[in-house]
């Protein structure tokens, strides 16, 4: 992607640097044009970095969200007869009084 923005860039300041020069016959144009183009590319390329730490922060923290639900969701038991939720450390089923085995 990094490429991209820098190819795009130059073929810009490419354009730019023929209309201007053309237009106004001012050759120093062509290198503070180029200049601030490589400022510009350099910008561009360093909020592609900090959008791809962030893409990939986001993405770590989803997935140990899921693994804590899952790990969390993973201790909820349920009765064998009736199949009602049972309260954690539980002997017996709230509901049928069915014997937990564990």
């Amino acid at each position: 992607m990094k490429a991209l923005i820098w190819i795009g860039c130059i073929v810009i300041a490419t354009i730019l640097n023929t209309m201007l020069g053309y237009a106004t016959g001012f050759k120093a144009w062509y290198l503070i044009l180029y200049l601030v183009i490589c400022f510009v590319a350099k910008k561009l390329c360093n909020k592609w970095d900090e959008y791809k730490e962030t893409k990939k922060s986001t993405e770590d923290s989803l997935n140990d969200f899921i693994v804590e639900t899952q790990l969390e969701s993973a201790d909820i038991q349920f009765c064998k007869n009736c199949g009602e939720r049972l309260i954690d450390n539980s002997s017996f089923c709230s509901k049928c009084g069915t014997k937990v085995e564990k």
